[in-house]
């Protein structure tokens, strides 16, 4: 699994999105919460054999959580799913939210509004 671990690393992840979501997991290695929702995080990585996806282990990395808040305007919590497309955050949710169904849905939406986009 792919993993964050510093600002550049973000920068280099979000500059990503530009054509592909990135799928990002916020995730508390301390709370049985958001150790179910990497276990779904997992899945859905699995099962969609997406690519483009991060995991930040908020509790090693604390100041690279806190610059996803600042930069994105999104609440920190935990665990928590951001869905970054085209260097934005399009999609965010947490805790039992983060579910197999919820990531691929909000996958599914943002490469559809991006199809239908003209070019």
């Amino acid at each position: 699994m792919r993993q964050i671990e510093s600002i550049e690393d973000l920068d280099a992840f979000v500059g990503d999105t530009e054509k592909a979501p990135l799928v990002l997991l916020k995730h508390s290695t301390r709370c049985p919460v958001s150790t179910q929702a990497l276990t779904q995080y997992q899945s859905f990585v699995t099962q969609s054999g997406e690519k483009n996806h991060a995991y930040l282990d908020l509790i090693a990395f604390r100041e690279v959580s806190n610059a996803i808040a600042e930069r994105t305007g999104v609440t920190h919590k935990s665990p928590q799913a951001l869905l970054y497309f085209q260097g934005k955050v399009t999609w965010h949710d947490s805790h039992f939210n983060i579910t197999v169904e919820s990531l691929t849905s909000a996958v599914s939406a943002c490469t559809k509004a991006d199809d239908s986009t003209p070019s």
